[in-house]
């Protein structure tokens, strides 16, 4: 959902199924789904979607297991929609796949998607930048993933620097031939380090749960 969602729906902060009765059981009682003898209205419909309508069995199972009767689920999920709607119908932004695709886009598709760092929108997926805890996708956009990488890279190379320094002046006191070759092991380190390191990112997920 962090590329696309119906309008005012509620997002589960959640990361996987075993997570969502927690979330559910908030939600029943904050809006008061469960239906009981005493009620004099009807209690508030839930409808739930997911990508392909597999998903919302498990989730709709578990809310009618806990007493919360009227329960709908979009049949055939966001994809079927689409198909129905092409220019997006109710639904905003674009659609995440679970294959090499990564989105569906809709014809006339906004950008809701946010990069996690700096919040401009943003709503595309890169491979190689995931979670280095849990690997999963992260939305981060190409200048704060440049610059990071950048950070990082000018991090190692003071280090390199640092330990190198260190590493001539114990072997000046030995002798001078390996004094040249220390300083020869410097300017190859430093060369290494102009190349920008791999991109390091922690998710708020893991963030929160640490």
């Amino acid at each position: 959902w962090k590329v696309g969602k119906f309008e005012d729906a509620i997002l589960p902060p959640t990361r996987q199924f075993s997570e969502f009765p927690k979330f559910a059981d908030e939600l029943i009682e904050k809006y008061k789904l469960r239906v009981s003898s005493s009620d004099t209205e009807a209690p508030t419909a839930v409808m739930m979607y997911c990508t392909g309508g597999i998903r919302c069995e498990r989730g709709s199972a578990y809310l009618r297991s806990k007493g919360v009767q009227n329960v709908y689920q979009l049949e055939g999920g966001i994809h079927r929609y689409l198909e129905k709607y092409p220019k997006g119908g109710k639904y905003r932004g674009k659609l995440f796949v679970f294959d090499k695709r990564r989105i569906i886009q809709t014809d006339t598709a906004e950008v809701v998607g946010r990069c996690e760092l700096c919040s401009r929108p943003h709503d595309t997926y890169n491979d190689k930048v995931r979670c280095s805890l849990c690997r999963a996708l992260a939305l981060v956009c190409d200048t704060c993933r440049i610059s990071k990488q950048a950070e990082k890279s000018e991090d190692s190379k003071l280090v390199d620097q640092s330990s190198i320094q260190k590493k001539s002046r114990e072997d000046s006191k030995i002798s001078p031939q390996k004094t040249t070759t220390a300083i020869m092991t410097n300017e190859s380190s430093s060369s290494q380090s102009d190349k920008l390191t791999p991109f390091s990112f922690v998710c708020r997920h893991c963030m929160a749960s640490r």
